[in-house]
């Protein structure tokens, strides 16, 4: 099984179930299918992430600093 897939597909079905907390993502992921402790833990994790993405905005890259000419050397 691929959690990545299984992760986008719980999340894409009920967003607002879950939070930015792994515990309670794990919780949820529990009540709702079952799977070995481990999957479970990729799969709430991987939700995490996505979540608290979510909230962040990308900010607009610095603007490159203009090169002042050299000094001659002496």
């Amino acid at each position: 099984m691929n959690t990545n897939r299984i992760a986008t597909e719980l999340f894409s079905r009920n967003p607002d179930l879950f939070s930015r907390d792994f515990k309670h993502n794990k919780e949820m992921i529990s009540k709702q299918m079952v799977l070995s402790p481990f999957v479970r833990n990729q799969v709430a994790g991987r939700i995490t992430r996505i979540k608290k993405r979510e909230g962040h905005t990308l900010l607009p890259k610095k603007e490159r600093r203009v090169e002042e000419p050299r000094r001659p050397r002496r």
